[in-house]
């Protein structure tokens, strides 16, 4: 066993691979004797696909919603597609119960804080365009007004 010998996400592609990762981590940390923490298991992994999953199958076995939250504030920066918001909404929809008060709160927070991610991540790509479009402008009228003084 190495540290870094998954590297990649290719491993999910496979039959059982998801199960493989969990094993090898578990494997890795010393077995099953003892709950193992999500840090040690994150060491043995280097692609932050990977650890993706791995956060993603604590969250699922959370039993309280203040686990999930927690999870999420730590580890929420490796949570970055479509998927991994699918399965996000999945584990807080059934982890939420509507409890007013602090859960209520909490839930809604998260919430905000996760629709201005996706705004922000639309609004960069939303810049990068309008600077590749101004860019071309730019190059085109550059190149049109050299052509006219030839």
């Amino acid at each position: 066993m190495e540290k870094g010998k998954l590297s990649d996400a290719s491993i999910l592609r496979q039959p059982y691979g998801y199960d493989y990762l969990q094993r090898y981590t578990t494997f890795a940390c010393g077995g099953e004797k003892e709950r193992i923490a999500l840090e040690d298991r994150l060491e043995w992994l280097s692609s932050d696909p990977l650890k993706a999953e791995m956060i993603l199958w604590e969250m699922e076995k959370c039993r309280k919603y203040e686990d999930y939250i927690k999870l999420l504030d730590i580890y929420g920066n490796y949570l970055t597609t479509v998927n991994h918001q699918q399965r996000l909404d999945a584990v807080s929809a059934k982890l939420y119960k509507g409890a007013a008060g602090k859960l209520a709160s909490m839930h809604q927070k998260r919430t905000k804080q996760l629709q201005t991610m996706k705004t922000t991540a639309n609004n960069n790509t939303l810049i990068n365009h309008c600077n590749k479009a101004v860019f071309f402008a730019l190059v085109w009228m550059l190149f049109s007004f050299h052509t006219f003084t030839l």
